[in-house]
């Protein structure tokens, strides 16, 4: 934080919906968090611990009270000391963070915050979060109108804002309004910008078809910058939590041991789509059990720059063609960095050229998931891109040929493998 302003880089951390669902508990959170300082996540920027639904007092199925009698929402026996596990996150160097809802119960059914907005937000910041998700979900707006849709974020945002607390503000409502334009004026930090991206209507393997659909859809117009981020959810690395057909929540059991919902090169896919838009890198995967390649990917230090570029220019899409699409990222170091995605299943060769990204003369090219520089060249770069996968480079000016030019030539064009 400067002055006022919070996250003038996008949020890194991890969160718990995609690995425990409504099974939060504190043990298992102490046990993420201890994860994410034994892999070492927390030298590459990873610092917040959030809790998502399902910590409160369950209403919807089973009964009991939510509240109680001074009004103050009822922790799950789950939980017993809200406060110590916020201590105990924070003795780690780490950020701890809470969720709740403008509705009168969140989208599993616990308790929301709604008439009790500056209450719960009192008592959140008493045990020391350090960042609330609110999830639109119960919200029944008196209309279909952009006042009312952005009415119940502006309602706890000034409670947030009158605590002596940084606390930052996720808006989660799935890209409703074109949050995009608004959710930084709202006071939000963080805005959804569509729904859920592991669920969808073929489950949890549908969750591929709605990164593409981000992919082919995109618009960068918005307010994203240091300060206020598009958040497109969370990051699919790792084993996710699968609930078997039939079970309804908050009475569910978890299958932790489901692949991963994306492939390899799907993994690659999207950490580099979110690196190049600025958007928060939250985890979803389990930490308990990350395997060495994904944690390689979570923990490349040339891509997470791209990330946590301090200019915080989301990317733009210059070019789209049948399934290839190049997108082209300003840096505050001067450089450019490019992705080429493919959203086919068979390889593709793909060709960058300087007019489409807005450079001329001679660039050196890096290959940010290879670590490997691999050449120059002052017209373009051509490269095969896998199946359903990426190709993410950075490009830097280069103007002295150096041993380059003898290798390509002053006029030569660039191909990788």
């Amino acid at each position: 934080m400067i002055g006022e302003q919070l996250l003038l880089t996008p949020a890194m951390g991890w969160s718990s919906w995609n690995t425990l669902q409504v099974n939060v508990t504190d043990k298992a959170i102490r046990e993420q968090a201890d994860a994410l300082v034994a892999l070492g996540l927390a030298d590459h920027g990873y610092s917040f611990v959030n809790v998502d639904d399902g910590w409160t007092e369950p209403v919807a199925v089973g009964g009991g009270r939510a509240r109680n009698p001074d009004g103050s929402i009822r922790v799950s026996k789950r939980f017993p000391d809200m406060k110590g596990l916020a201590d105990y996150i924070h003795s780690a160097g780490l950020k701890f963070g809470l969720y709740s809802s403008p509705g009168p119960r969140t989208c599993a059914g616990f308790e929301g915050s709604l008439g009790h907005e500056a209450q719960d937000a009192k008592r959140m910041a008493d045990w020391g979060i350090d960042f609330l998700k609110y999830d639109w979900c119960s919200y029944k707006p008196k209309d279909a109108s952009l006042a009312e849709m952005q009415k119940p974020y502006r309602q706890m945002a000034t409670q947030l804002a009158a605590l002596d607390r940084d606390i930052v503000f996720s808006l989660c409502q799935y890209g409703m309004g074109n949050v995009r334009t608004w959710g930084r004026r709202v006071g939000g930090q963080q805005w959804r910008i569509a729904g859920d991206l592991a669920w969808g209507p073929k489950g949890i393997y549908s969750s591929w078809d709605n990164i593409v659909a981000l992919v082919n859809g995109w618009s960068g117009k918005g307010q994203a910058g240091p300060g206020g981020w598009s958040d497109p959810d969370h990051l699919l690395v790792g084993r996710l939590a699968y609930i078997p057909r039939g079970q309804v929540w908050p009475n569910v059991t978890i299958d932790r041991v489901m692949p991963p919902p994306l492939t390899p090169d799907q993994q690659f896919f999207q950490f580099s789509l979110w690196s190049l838009l600025s958007a928060p890198l939250i985890i979803g995967g389990d930490l308990t059990t990350m395997d060495e390649f994904s944690l390689s990917i979570l923990t490349n230090d040339e891509v997470i720059d791209v990330d946590q570029d301090a200019l915080g220019i989301p990317a733009e899409r210059v070019s789209i063609s049948g399934p290839i699409s190049i997108w082209r990222k300003y840096l505050a170091t001067d450089e450019k960095a490019v992705g080429i995605f493919n959203t086919s299943d068979t390889e593709l060769s793909a060709t960058v050229r300087w007019s489409d990204i807005g450079i001329v003369g001679r660039h050196k090219v890096r290959d940010l998931w290879r670590h490997a520089d691999i050449g120059a060249s002052d017209r373009e770069v051509k490269v095969l891109v896998p199946a359903l996968g990426t190709r993410l480079l950075k490009l830097r000016s280069d103007p002295a040929p150096g041993d380059g030019a003898a290798r390509y030539g002053s006029h030569e064009p660039l191909a990788t493998e």
